[in-house]
This record gives structure tokens, sequence and C-alpha cells, in this order.
């Protein structure tokens, strides 16, 4: 019976058996299952990552580190549920990585542990941040037009790559170009320009297009003129050149006013400059409101306030002596008196000349200004150079439309006396070396109120054509800036039977009318020979000036002159030439004969 019990119940208890170490096996091998994971961290920062796996029913999950990052380091861990545990991942700071990773375990009780589980780190560098050296620049003062240059280096410290450009305020530039596209660490030269344009103070900084942390340029200079303006009087204002180039100034405003000549002004040189009001061909009603003039160097303007405008008065220029002379020796030295009356309440800038075709004039303009209410009384000594009627027209012009004319009038006879009381102790007579007529001499005249050229004489000269020449001998000073010039020629072809025509002359050496012409201005060390080609015969009177470069008559001389026909070589040559071939020939038949 027993026997028989146990083997009934054997292989029950042998199937039981079995299905309970299969369900032992079954739990020791079923593993736990771990979620992968991810992050983001900045460079060198930290951040706390959830390792987490699939919950077992409440039962504790333990985790663990598999594997650590490469670029960080992590803290202990620390469970936060039953199936999650917090660690903390600190980056290194280690740049040019962007990415970084760990791996993980996790075991629930009674089952495997999960395989190796990742989570990815994702590194982010700082964003672009710009450095600019030196972060001030101060150009300082700077005149109109001009420029000053500078370098500035631009260096990006961020993480990532800065691309853009450096947007400069106005009054300065960048002539090599202001973009930039910098990686970390890369740096940059750029080029900043300063160029006032106005008269101002030129502080600003300067920013980055698009916006990037870190700029901080800031600019200073100012602007000035290249030209000051003082008023001396109501209607004088004195102009003066800051800078160290030559500029040229205009004018322009009222046209009530006359606009003073467009103006050169020298390097650290000052002028005045006079306004004078303007004529009108009909009654100009005056005005109770001020004028405005402008005065600009092409860059800047200065405006200047001129007083209302008044009505238009001329001014009385009257003789103050007889205007006929009558009859007078050649060389006498006539007094010329006039006076000058400025009606008005301004003051009036005046020019005024002395013509003369029988020599003496001064064909030179002298300004003269005249204030308000003021007479001036003018003296001239007039030295005509030629036998015969003699006119002195003096001319005083103001404004641009009106001339007030005199004239005086004196019969010249003979020739000069020295013995003459009248004479002027600075005029001087000197006797042609090669006039070939001493009936007719030839006087150098000295021309006040300036001083004579130094040894002024004349040499007629003959062109193989048989035309006539004359070479004008005078001295220079060494190292001298001013210029010679001719103001007029005035010929007598007829001998000593005076001619009104007359050939103006005008500089440098240039002729107007023909047969004059001033060739050539030679040097010859110190002696200076001025040439005038195919000139007629007969009398000549040559007023030379002495100009400086800045326009002022440094000296004058007059010289009268006679030129004598001549003839060409081949004229002169003719006759001997013509028996020469006679005697030839003769010689050359008789030769046949024999």
């Amino acid at each position: 019976m027993t026997g028989k019990l146990q083997s009934t119940w054997l292989p029950v208890i042998a199937l039981i058996s079995f299905q309970i170490a299969a369900f032992a096996a079954e739990r020791e091998v079923r593993p736990t299952f771990a979620k992968e994971g991810s992050a983001q961290v900045s460079r060198g920062g930290e951040v706390q990552i959830v390792m987490e796996a699939i919950p077992d029913y409440g039962n504790p999950i333990t985790f663990e580190i598999q594997s650590k990052p490469t670029h960080g380091r992590l803290s202990e861990i620390s469970e936060s549920s039953d199936h999650t545990a917090v660690v903390t991942y600190q980056h290194d700071g280690s740049k040019g990585f962007l990415y970084d990773e760990f791996q993980f375990r996790a075991q629930s009780p009674g089952r495997a542990k999960s395989p190796a589980t990742r989570v990815s780190i994702t590194v982010i560098p700082p964003p672009a941040r710009l450095e600019i050296e030196p972060g001030e620049i101060n150009f300082g003062t700077l005149f109109l037009g001009e420029k000053s240059l500078t370098n500035v280096m631009i260096q990006n410290v961020g993480g990532m790559v800065a691309t853009g450009r450096i947007a400069l305020p106005i009054g300065y530039s960048a002539p090599e170009g202001n973009e930039f596209s910098l990686n970390e660490g890369e740096r940059k030269s750029m080029s900043v320009e300063f160029s006032p344009r106005e008269i101002k103070s030129y502080a600003a900084q300067a920013d980055s297009l698009p916006a990037y942390a870190g700029v901080s340029l800031q600019l200073r200079g100012e602007g000035k003129a290249r030209f000051a303006v003082t008023q001396t009087d109501p209607l004088t204002w004195l102009l003066t050149n800051n800078s160290d180039q030559v500029i040229t100034l205009s004018f322009t405003g009222d046209p009530a006013w006359v606009m003073p000549p467009r103006m050169e002004l020298p390097p650290h040189d000052g002028k005045e400059v006079f306004f004078q009001q303007a004529e009108h061909d009909d009654e100009t009603p005056a005005t109770s409101y001020s004028s405005q003039i402008h005065i600009s160097d092409g860059i800047s303007t200065e405006d200047i306030e001129l007083p209302p405008v008044q009505g238009f008065i001329p001014l009385s220029v009257t003789a103050t002596q007889p205007t006929n002379f009558g009859i007078v020796p050649l060389g006498d030295s006539l007094p010329v008196n006039f006076s000058i009356q400025n009606r008005s309440e301004m003051s009036k800038s005046t020019h005024w000349t002395a013509i003369s075709l029988a020599g003496g004039g001064m064909p030179f303009e002298t300004s003269l200004l005249v204030k308000g209410g003021e007479t001036k009384n003018m003296h001239y000594d007039w030295k005509p150079a030629l036998p015969g009627e003699a006119t002195l027209k003096i001319s005083v012009k103001e404004g641009t439309k009106t001339t007030h004319d005199l004239l005086w009038q004196a019969s010249v006879k003979g020739v000069r006396s020295e013995a003459n009381p009248n004479s002027s102790p600075t005029s001087e007579v000197t006797q042609s070396e090669d006039t070939g007529d001493q009936s007719a001499p030839a006087f150098s005249f000295r021309t006040a109120p300036v001083s004579s050229i130094d040894d002024l004489s004349w040499n007629e000269k003959t062109y193989w054509n048989g035309k006539n020449g004359l070479e004008i001998h005078w001295q220079e000073n060494e190292g001298s800036d001013s210029r010679m010039k001719i103001e007029k020629i005035v010929m007598h072809p007829k001998g000593n039977s005076p001619d009104e025509a007359g050939h103006s002359v005008a500089s440098p050496f240039v002729a107007e009318s023909i047969p004059l012409k001033f060739s050539s201005l030679s040097e010859q060390g110190s002696e200076e020979i001025g040439e005038i080609g195919n000139i007629a015969p007969g009398f000549h009177l040559l007023t030379l000036s002495r100009i400086s470069k800045e326009g002022v008559l440094v000296a004058q001389s007059q010289i009268q002159v006679l030129i004598h026909p001549q003839k060409s070589w081949w004229s002169r040559l003719k006759t001997p030439t013509g028996l020469l071939v006679l005697v030839l020939l003769g010689a050359f038949l008789w030769k046949q004969r024999s």
C-alpha cells in the first residue's frame, strides 16, 4: 500500500518541484528597465540630471554609474523616488567640445541590473562677446577738412562666432572697412579716421550691428574752422587763416553790398576785408534791417552782419587848382592837386589812377579808404616825358559802376632843362649809348612814390630780317620773389611829332597789339634781360614795374627810347655781294677768252 502510494505521488512532487525551480530561475534573470536621459549645461557650469527606471510595483530601485563623463565629473547619487535618482554634472570648462555623456545601470530587488543606459549632455558655449582696445580715443581738435587716423583691436572673447560690423558715428569712418567675422579668441585690427565737417564737439560711442556684449568704444574730437573772423570796425573785418594750408575765401550775401573778390590766405596769415555799399541806378531807400554776408572756405561758412543799407551817395571828386598848366619845359614836375570827399556816413574804399600818354602817369591802381564825412586832399607830381600837347587823366573809381574823371593839360616844349628849379630831385637824365641821334636823347625817369628799378638801361637790336628789337636790362636782387611787367608802351613813330596811338602790353610780357611783343626774359647772373621784338621805329615811352607776389608795386621806372630804322643783313650785303658776283663773272669770261 505504501509503495503504491509513493509511486503515485512521486511524479506530482517532481512536477511541482520543477515548476518551483523554473519560477525561481525566471525571477532571477528578469532585468530592470532604465530610460536614457539628456541634459544641457553651459560651459564650466553644472546641471542636475535625473536617472530614471521603469517602476517595479513600488519596489525601490537602485542606481550606479557605469562609465564616467569625459569632460566633467559627477556628484554622489541621491535617490529621489522608488524609481529615480539625481546626480549633479559639473563641466570642466574645456573649449572645443560641445558634447559629453555617461552611462548608468538600475536594479530592482530580485531582478537583474539593467543594461548600460546613456545620458547625453550638450555643452552650450558662452555667447559671442567683443572687446575693443583701446576703449576710448580722443582725436583732439582738428580743422575742418583735416583727417586723423588711428587703429583699434577687436577681439571675440565669447564662445560663439561673432559676425557683423562696427557702426561709427558721424564724423568718423573706417577707410579699410568696418566688418568683422571672428571665431572664439580671434582678433582683428580696424582703422578709425576722424574728419570733422562742422564746428562742434564730436563725442559719441561706436556700436556693433548686430549688438554684441562688451562693445565699448568712446570717440571724442573737436571740429574747428580753418579761418577766424574778427570785426575791427562796422565795415571792416580781419580774416585769419589758422591752418597750415593756403585757403581760398569767397563772399556771398546781400546784393546791396559790393562783394570782395575771392581771397587767398597763406597759412597763419591775416588780411582785412572792407565792405562797401553798392551803387544803384535808381534812388535806393535806406533800410532798417541789417545785411547778412556769408564767408566760406568751401568747407565751412561764417556769417557776419553789416549795418542797414543807406541810400547811395557818390563821392565828390574835384580839382583844387587850375587844370591847365599852359606851356611848360620838358621834364618839369607839375603838381596836380585834387580832393575826394565822402558825403555819406559809411566809409568807402576807392581806387585811383593817373594816366598820361605823354608819360609821367601811374597806370597801376592805388587803394584809398575814405571814412564817412571825410575829405582827402590828394597830390600827384606829373612829369610829362614827351614834347607836345599832353593830358593827364585822374580816375577815381568807387564800387563797380561809378568812376570820377579829372583832366589836366599842358603844352610841353623843348628838352629837359637840368637847371629848372621845378625838376624833381629824384629824377635822372641818362643818354643812351646807341641812339644814333644826339638831338633826340633818351630819358630814364624815376616815378614817385615808389623807388626806381636798379640799373635800368636799354640797347637796340637788329634781327636778320631787318626788323627792330629792343633789349631792356635791369639788376635783380638775389632770391627776389617779385616779377617785372610792362604797364604801357606809347609809340610815336613819326619822330618828334607826337602820335595819339598807344599800345598796351599786359603782364607777363604779352603784347595786346601788333607789332609789339615782349618775347623773352633771360637771366645772366644778377642781370635780367627783357626783349621786345618787332618794334616800330620812332619814340617809345616804356613804363616798367616791379610787382611783388602779393601784387604790391615795389618799384617803377619809365624810359623814353628812340628806335632807328634798321636794314636786314641781306640789304646790307646786297651791294657788296652784287659787286663780288660781277668781278667773279668777269674773271670767268676773261679766262674763257684766253
